[in-house]
């Protein structure tokens, strides 16, 4: 189990965004919207600075360093969205977030080109970041 521990919890990670997607696209109330806004909106922060910072960890563990400097990129992702929460509309946000996940997927494809990351994980990351960026697009044009 602990072997594809990591790849259950990146699927098990989507389901907030999908649950959401699906009640905004459908309209449900079950609770004020600004309210599961926020939680959305948050829950989004949370993670897009969890993926920023397993890019940061990776990057004090590989012997072979790649040119990106992935110190700068995480934390860049993750102030860009940090600001955004505060200062741009939900909508905008949620764009935001998709193109925050997409650079750190593009940062893993560079990653896996070297050989520095493993096909297994990168095909997770393609498969979650699908998901959750479609999630992403379905509140946004909902909103």
């Amino acid at each position: 189990m602990n072997k594809n521990l990591n790849h259950f919890l990146a699927y098990l990670g989507c389901f907030p965004f999908i649950i959401a997607a699906i009640f905004f696209s459908a309209k449900l109330q079950f609770m004020s919207a600004t309210f599961f806004e926020n939680i959305i909106k948050s829950y989004g922060l949370a993670i897009v600075s969890f993926m920023a910072g397993v890019n940061w960890g990776q990057y004090l563990t590989f012997k072979q360093r790649p040119k990106l400097n992935l110190f700068l990129i995480s934390n860049i992702i993750t102030l860009l969205c940090w600001f955004s929460f505060f200062l741009i509309s939900s909508s905008g946000f949620f764009l935001n977030l998709i193109f925050s996940f997409l650079s750190l997927l593009a940062v893993d494809c560079h990653l896996k080109q070297l050989g520095l990351i493993e096909v297994k994980y990168f095909q997770t990351r393609i498969n979650v970041t699908m998901i959750v960026c479609i999630s992403l697009a379905l509140i946004k044009i909902s909103l």
